[in-house]
């Protein structure tokens, strides 16, 4: 009886397959992790913005508030996002301007309970027919390495009522 090789060598090439493909992925992995940076900025715990007051005018289409640091962390930024009640997704209100937090300077950030002076963000295209009742969420941001750093742990919403007031 003859005995067949052939099955032999398609298992050795099968297992020579598996081990090129291991060794290429642990090169791509180790070239990868020296040229991404190690360390990411993250947020504390402790940073917490509120709403003091806020105006919604639907006639002006309009909206005006006023944040204090409740937190025990400096912040330098805010990311504000308005959307009608019920919608998952927000539209961003300040782009741009997130960086304008004013502390007791022109670019410093905002400490633990200072507020901010009161800013007015315009609502157009944003507002829906019929709908009194939106959602304003607030995430901080930090800056760090060059770079504004939104907070993912300290993101708060407000709910606000839109009243249909005519302009003065």
């Amino acid at each position: 009886m003859k005995k067949s090789k052939r099955g032999l060598s398609l298992m050795i090439s099968y297992v020579l397959l598996v081990v090129i493909t291991i060794t290429l992925s642990a090169m791509v992995y180790s070239f990868l992790k020296f040229y991404l940076p190690s360390i990411r900025a993250e947020c504390s715990e402790d940073i917490y913005l509120v709403v003091d007051s806020y105006s919604c005018n639907l006639q002006g289409q309009a909206l005006t508030i006023n944040l204090t640091n409740r937190g025990l962390f400096n912040v330098s930024g805010v990311f504000l996002r308005f959307a009608a009640e019920g919608r998952i997704v927000r539209q961003q209100i300040n782009e741009g301007e997130e960086m304008e937090l004013k502390g007791p300077g022109d670019n410093s950030p905002l400490a633990p309970d200072q507020s901010t002076t009161q800013k007015t963000y315009s609502l157009t295209n944003r507002l829906e027919e019929e709908v009194e009742n939106y959602v304003l969420e607030i995430q901080p941001a930090i800056f760090a390495e060059g770079n504004l750093v939104p907070c993912e742990n300290a993101i708060t919403t407000q709910p606000v009522v839109c009243a249909n007031l005519s302009p003065t």
